[in-house]
């Protein structure tokens, strides 16, 4: 099948190559770039890495099942595509900053049993809710952050996400100000 024509792709857990079987334990980089078509992506729990500019620029990409397995996500990994809501499994011990960058995400999820992170109102925090790792680009502009939160995840190129925070954080700060 041609891969631009791809509406479903199902990662397995392994794969046969001229006889010979191979485990399936990343997704690398580019595995689906420029996949217009492709909606839905469903990996095996075998999948322990999903590598950066894994599953990129898929315009029409609404969901992404991952892996029980998966123990690390790195940066962009599904950027660029219509994804409103993820959900990070309990295994995941490393997640790069801007995973989604530049999709209308809402909601950040994470399993409860994630040692790690967890999410509190769709937003993603290490587990001690100190560092405030992901805001959701498509989350209402306006944001409390927590007390609990020292520090914010924001490399420079992640403006796209951080504006709607950017913005919650200068209007508390101007309130905080304010006479």
């Amino acid at each position: 099948k041609n891969y631009n024509e791809l509406t479903e792709a199902n990662i397995p857990a392994t794969v046969e190559y001229k006889g010979k079987v191979y485990n399936v334990t990343r997704i690398g980089e580019f595995a689906f770039n420029f996949a217009t078509k492709l909606q839905r992506v469903t990996m095996s729990d075998n999948i322990k890495v999903i590598d950066r500019f894994a599953i990129i620029n898929c315009s029409q990409l609404t969901e992404v099942q991952i892996g029980e397995q998966v123990d690390s996500i790195l940066l962009d990994a599904f950027s660029y595509g219509k994804l409103e809501t993820i959900s990070i499994p309990k295994n995941v011990k490393y997640i790069a900053p801007l995973i989604v960058r530049n999709n209308p995400i809402t909601s950040i999820e994470v399993h409860p049993e994630n040692a790690n992170y967890t999410s509190v109102d769709g937003v993603l925090f290490n587990k001690q809710e100190n560092l405030l790792h992901s805001f959701p680009a498509a989350k209402a502009t306006e944001y409390v952050i927590p007390e609990t939160v020292a520090f914010i995840c924001s490399p420079p190129q992640s403006a796209d996400i951080l504006y709607p925070l950017a913005r919650a954080l200068q209007k508390q700060i101007r309130s905080a100000l304010k006479p």
